[in-house]
Formats: C-alpha cells, sequence, structure tokens
C-alpha cells in the first residue's frame, strides 16, 4: 500500500500501476487464500474472511483498469489528410462594426 501511495503521490504512469496492483492482487489473494484454509485454526469470523474476499476484488478490478490497454488514438481525418481548408467562423459577433479593427472597437475605448 505503501508504493501505492508513493506511485500516486510522484503521478507514476499507467504501467507501473499495473505492477503494484498486480502485487498487491496476488497478495491479497493469499491473505484471503489463507483465512478461508485456517478458518477453524485461528478462529477467523466468517466477517473478516467476506471482507478480505471484497477487498480482494476490489484490487482486482482496480488492477484490471490500471493494466487495460488505453484507447489508441484516433488517426487523421480525411480532411487532414487531404489538406482542406478550414471553414470560416461563421458565428456572429456581438462587436461588429464598421468601425472595427483587430484590436476592437477605437471609438468604444
Amino acid at each position: 500500500m505503501a508504493a501505492l501511495q508513493a506511485a500516486n503521490q510522484r503521478k507514476a504512469p499507467r504501467e507501473e500501476f499495473c505492477q503494484i496492483f498486480t502485487r498487491l492482487s496476488v497478495s491479497t489473494g493469499k491473505i484471503s487464500k489463507f483465512m478461508e484454509q485456517n478458518k477453524s485454526a485461528c478462529r477467523v469470523p466468517d466477517d473478516a474472511i467476506q471482507h478480505a474476499r471484497a477487498d480482494h476484488n476490489k484490487i482486482m478490478g482496480f488492477r484490471k483498469q490500471a493494466c487495460a490497454q488505453a484507447a489508441a488514438p484516433a488517426g487523421p481525418s480525411l480532411s487532414d489528410v487531404l489538406g482542406a481548408p478550414l471553414l470560416p467562423d461563421s458565428t456572429p459577433n456581438k462587436q461588429d462594426g464598421i468601425f472595427n479593427t483587430l484590436t476592437g472597437n477605437p471609438l468604444t475605448r
């Protein structure tokens, strides 16, 4: 858990989170399995076993998210490839007028 917290603070890449969650899921799986196998000998309550299973399942979900490949970036569109000209912005400007320049209307300053 300390490795996970440290990686989160320094904004580690996805691959590192995948490795951390993989190791963490293995550990929680071993803990859950041990608790189930030694329930009577160690007097482990059923609630603790259910909680350990729930934690393991939650970590497995996080591992699945961390290890999933990021969506591939979309390629260029047809107009990008062909070099089609961009259409001018036709939204009306509230400041349009006869005396407008690139820096605005000098009469309103």
